[in-house]
């Protein structure tokens, strides 16, 4: 993974006047940065290997053989005991890993489906949504400075309150 290097589109930015230092993810990382996430890697990754042998053996090897080693044979109440909370067991790791998930997700779920309809049937593109993603402005000029930047809705809104205060 750390052989996985980004795209150099220096001159591309240059091109287009644009600062990479300025783009979120885009700065360089030292070398200090750089050795401390390896560092932290290394021991997400020896956790995780750990965890994968311990419950691999105990899944598979510690819990089932004494069982079957020891030729118990279920009983209908034992049995249907086994049963019963292995259907819970699945019930509650559907709501863990399934069903909590999508909660904790509505309200991006809902913007995006609501962003893909509006986007599909023309009616309002997305990125005018209020409180959602970066608002777009397309062909303002810079240069032109007249105090103007404030939208005529806002600039009416000030206009107004200044006529209530007087």
């Amino acid at each position: 993974m750390a052989a996985i290097r980004k795209g150099d589109d220096k001159e591309m930015a240059d091109e287009a006047h644009i600062d990479l230092e300025m783009i979120p993810g885009e700065r360089n990382e030292t070398e200090a940065e750089m050795a401390e996430e390896q560092a932290k890697l290394k021991k997400a990754s020896v956790i995780a290997k750990s965890m994968t042998v311990v419950l691999t053996l105990s899944l598979l090897l510690l819990w089932p053989i004494p069982m079957y080693a020891s030729g118990y044979v279920f009983s209908k109440g034992f049995f249907t005991g086994w049963v019963v909370v292995g259907i819970m067991w699945l019930f509650f790791s559907l709501g863990c890993v399934g069903l909590f998930p999508l909660w904790e997700g509505r309200d991006g779920i809902a913007h995006t489906i609501k962003a893909i309809f509006l986007d599909v049937t023309g009616k309002q593109h997305p990125s005018k949504f209020h409180g959602h993603g970066a608002e777009i402005t397309e062909g303002v000029a810079e240069e032109k400075n007249d105090g103007l930047d404030t939208p005529p809705s806002k600039r009416n809104m000030g206009e107004k309150s200044q006529e209530v205060k007087e």
